[in-house]
C-alpha cells in the first residue's frame, strides 16, 4: 500500500499543477499554458500500462493518458469512468455504473465492453499493479454497467484494483499479444485528460497536450512537459523560470523561498519493512519479536 500512497501523493500534486488558474490578472485567457516539470531521471518508459516503468513517476505519466474506473483524493474514493458503484455481498461482486459521455482519444465511445475486455486482458497478460487473481469474471450487465465477480472477499479491491487499473480500448488492444512491445501511436489512446504527442527515451522528455473532449472538462494547462534536469541544476532552472516545478534538496529551500517561489510540501510516503529470520535464535522468540516491534519508533 505504501507504493499506492506515494503515487497518489505525486498525482495529487501534479493534478494541482495541471489545473492551475487560466486567467491572468487582466482576466484575459492566455493562448497556451505550458507547464514544465523537471525530473532528474528523465525516462520512465512509454506511458502505456505495459510500457511504463513500474514506479511512481512511470505511473504518473501513464495516468495522464489512461483513466481508471474510480480514483482517490484526500477525502476518499471518488468517481472517474464509473459514476457510481455498489457491492453485493451475497454474490461477492461489484457493480459499476459507467458514464455515458466518455470517448477515447480517437473519438470512439468508451463502453462497458472496454471494461470487461480490460479485466479479461490482465488475466492473460498480468499487469504489475493490479492482482488479477482476485477477479473471477467481469460481465456487461447493461449498456453502461459492468459487474465484477471476485474469487474471494478482497477488502482493498476498490483502491488496489478498480482504482489502480487503467482501462484500455478493446478495438485497439484485442489483437495485441505482446503488450510490452506495443509502442506505436495507437498504444497511447486512452480516455485521460492528456494525449502524448512526443516522447524521447534518449533525452528523457515527454510532451502531453490536453484532450479537448475530456469528460471532466478540458484541462486548463494546454501542455505538460517533463524534461530531464540534473538535481543540482534544478534550483537554478526554477529561479530562471526555465521550469515550473521540480523536487529540490532541503539545503536550497530557504533560498528559493526568498526568491518568491512557492514550495509544496508533502509528508514522507515511503515505508520500510523489517524482515527477521524467526527460525533462528534469538529471533525465534515471539516475545523478543514483539519487543522489537514495540521498540521501533515508527
Amino acid at each position: 500500500m505504501h507504493k499506492k500512497i506515494a503515487i497518489l501523493v505525486i498525482i495529487v500534486a501534479l493534478s494541482l499543477l495541471a489545473f492551475i488558474t487560466a486567467k491572468s490578472i487582466t482576466g484575459k485567457e492566455p493562448k497556451t499554458i505550458t507547464y514544465k516539470i523537471a525530473d532528474p531521471i528523465g525516462d520512465w518508459g512509454y506511458p502505456t500500462p505495459y510500457g511504463m516503468y513500474p514506479r511512481g513517476p512511470g505511473y504518473v505519466r501513464m495516468s495522464l493518458v489512461f483513466d481508471t474506473l474510480i480514483w482517490k483524493d484526500r477525502e476518499g474514493i471518488v468517481p472517474a469512468l464509473a459514476k457510481s458503484w455498489s457491492y453485493i455481498s451475497n454474490e461477492n461482486a461489484y457493480i459499476f455504473d459507467l458514464r455515458d459521455d466518455v470517448t477515447w482519444h480517437d473519438g470512439k465511445n468508451f463502453t462497458a465492453k472496454d471494461v470487461v475486455f480490460t479485466f479479461n486482458y490482465i488475466k492473460k497478460h498480468l499487469w504489475v499493479w493490479a492482482d488479477s487473481s482476485v477477479v473471477k469474471e467481469a460481465k456487461e450487465t447493461a449498456e453502461n454497467q459492468v459487474k465484477v465477480y471476485l474469487n474471494e472477499p478482497y477488502a482493498p479491491f476498490l483502491t488496489n484494483v478498480a482504482g489502480a487499473l487503467p482501462m484500455i480500448p478493446k478495438h485497439i488492444w484485442e489483437n495485441i499479444e505482446k503488450p510490452e512491445q506495443f509502442m506505436d501511436k495507437q498504444a497511447v489512446i486512452g480516455t485521460g485528460p492528456y494525449q502524448l504527442v512526443d516522447y524521447s527515451k534518449v533525452q528523457g522528455t515527454y510532451l502531453f497536450e490536453a484532450y479537448e473532449n475530456y469528460y471532466q472538462g478540458k484541462p486548463v494547462a494546454d501542455r505538460i512537459m517533463f524534461v530531464k534536469v540534473n538535481s543540482e541544476i534544478a534550483p537554478v532552472a526554477l529561479k530562471r523560470h526555465e521550469v515550473n516545478a521540480s523536487s529540490i534538496p532541503a539545503e536550497v529551500l530557504d533560498d528559493l523561498k526568498s526568491k518568491g517561489l512557492k514550495i509544496e510540501e508533502e509528508p514522507p510516503a515511503w515505508a520500510a519493512k523489517l524482515i527477521v529470520n524467526h527460525k533462528k535464535e534469538p529471533l525465534s522468540s515471539k516475545k523478543l519479536r514483539h519487543a522489537l516491534a514495540y521498540a521501533i519508533d515508527r
